[in-house]
């Protein structure tokens, strides 16, 4: 069974090539570079090019950097990994793993915060909980 993981970056409509993509993009796809031995597969691919929505597991990680759209939308409607260049560039630095939950994850700078609703009346906590 082949246990590599899949990581596609996914350049934005508007920019021709990933040099136009942010900072954030490039130094993820270099840390991908890093780890290539490791058995992640990194690669680049234009948004209007990307039309692979069946068959994607866990094992693909879509790494994008606007969580809104259409293309956005129909990942998220996958079994693929969805997370911000942050998200992958600290998973890969601190040796932790890619978040495997069903929601995308942007960043992981809040990971292993508890956050409390102290103070607020019974109102307010009911408006905040949804």
């Amino acid at each position: 069974m082949n246990e590599d993981i899949n990581v596609t970056f996914i350049i934005p409509k508007g920019f021709k090539t990933e040099n136009e993509c942010s900072e954030d993009m490039k130094l993820a796809f270099t840390a991908c570079e890093q780890h290539s031995g490791g058995g992640i597969n990194a690669k680049w691919v234009h948004e209007e090019q990307w039309t692979k929505f069946d068959g994607l597991t866990k094992r693909d990680v879509l790494v994008i950097t606007d969580f809104k759209g259409d293309l956005f939308h129909k990942l998220r409607a996958t079994k693929c990994l969805l997370v911000g260049p942050r998200c992958l560039s600290c998973c890969l630095t601190e040796s932790t793993s890619i978040p495997s939950g069903p929601e995308p994850v942007y960043t992981i700078a809040m990971r292993g915060l508890v956050v409390t609703a102290s103070g607020f009346t019974k109102e307010q906590k009911v408006f905040f909980s949804g």
